[in-house]
């Protein structure tokens, strides 16, 4: 496990403290990572343009929504030109795992797909990196994960290096999320809680981290969607954040294993990709045997912790749970009929798992089950 060490400043207007930050490291030249439009729709720009007022400035948007490694190698390059001082990383997921990655990979002598291939060449420390969400879904700024596509394929990376120095989570730059985006976040940190909460590495306390994302999540992401207030929005920031801190301390498990051949093949925003499994494998976990269980603490245990979510999601049952999460998603105009999303062929999904995700999963999870749990 990861040990969080990382300054964290949260509520309305906190992206001022940013201002602080830079004084403290006293940077000559900066580095900025951004998404395309985000940057400027979620007011960030306005706020930035006056807190960088002073101070040598790059800005990095070129970025795919789900990014690729050419983006990380071009990114590399800027910032090998630059030589910075500090990075800040301002956007959803996509832009803050980019920059870390930048960041990382830029410090070393290898280059970025050596390094993916042998985590074994990462030994330089890298620069300090700011990371400022402007979702509430990825969690990314809490975590030291980094996901970007290389031929296709998902590839993640996890090292200390990876965690960022500082996090301001400012739920005003989530004001103006627009409702397809709030809604796919929102089931990607309520499936970040649910997943860390039954996974083979949950501690006590990642459970509690967990407990507190869900309850937030159940209570505030439907109105953050439907009829977002600032009180809903601070909620989903904080329970975005609360389930980021939690996975990095136990990792994702089987939505997340499953989700990222959905979002590679059949283009489905990735918070979107999770949920659509999200409540089939709560239920099929609950089924989970001395035989089939990946948790040494037994399934006894494991079923004991999907009674929990349950509880936590306000369901009797573990059925009741799927058809609450999914009901939910159908609520903030989230298709979850594959056939609808026109997913034909299950096949392309089930051979196209991740391996690691799906090794944290509680139960064993056959290529024969997902098929069955996709064509149901």
């Amino acid at each position: 496990m990861i040990e969080m060490d990382q300054k964290e400043y949260s509520g309305f207007g906190s992206i001022e403290r940013l201002k602080g930050i830079l004084e403290g490291i006293s940077p000559k030249k900066i580095f900025l990572v951004t998404g395309k439009r985000s940057y400027e729709l979620s007011g960030a720009k306005e706020a930035m343009d006056t807190i960088l007022q002073g101070y040598e400035t790059s800005r990095f948007s070129d970025l795919h929504e789900n990014p690729k490694i050419e983006d990380v190698e071009k990114g590399i390059e800027e910032f090998r030109k630059q030589d910075p001082d500090v990075v800040i990383a301002i956007g959803g997921g996509s832009a803050i795992d980019t920059a870390k990655l930048i960041n990382l990979f830029a410090a070393q002598s290898c280059d970025a797909r050596q390094c993916f291939s042998d985590m074994q060449m990462i030994s330089s420390r890298p620069k300090p990196l700011i990371a400022i969400p402007t979702t509430s879904g990825s969690g990314s700024e809490a975590t030291h994960f980094a996901v970007v596509y290389a031929d296709g394929q998902k590839k993640s990376v996890a090292h200390e290096h990876v965690l960022p120095d500082a996090a301001i989570v400012d739920p005003a730059l989530t004001m103006s999320l627009p409702k397809s985006i709030t809604a796919s976040t929102g089931i990607d940190a309520l499936s970040q809680a649910i997943e860390s909460y039954w996974c083979i590495n949950s501690t006590e306390d990642s459970k509690e981290l967990s407990r507190k994302s869900i309850r937030l999540i159940m209570d505030n992401l439907k109105s953050a969607v439907n009829n977002p207030s600032r009180e809903s929005r601070a909620a989903m920031a904080e329970a975005s954040n609360l389930a980021g801190k939690a996975i990095n301390i136990t990792k994702t498990t089987a939505p997340h294993a499953i989700s990222y051949s959905f979002t590679t093949y059949y283009n489905i925003p990735h918070g979107h990709a999770v949920g659509l499994t999200l409540g089939k494998i709560l239920e099929f976990n609950a089924g989970v045997t001395e035989e089939d269980c990946n948790d040494p603490r037994g399934a006894g245990h494991v079923r004991k912790s999907i009674e929990e979510i349950c509880s936590i999601l306000g369901a009797e049952s573990p059925q009741s749970a799927r058809e609450l999460i999914e009901s939910l998603m159908r609520s903030i105009g989230l298709e979850t009929d594959l056939n609808k999303l026109e997913i034909v062929d299950v096949n392309v999904i089930v051979d196209n798992v991740n391996a690691e995700r799906l090794g944290n999963n509680p139960r064993k999870l056959t290529k024969e089950d997902l098929r069955k749990m996709l064509n149901q």
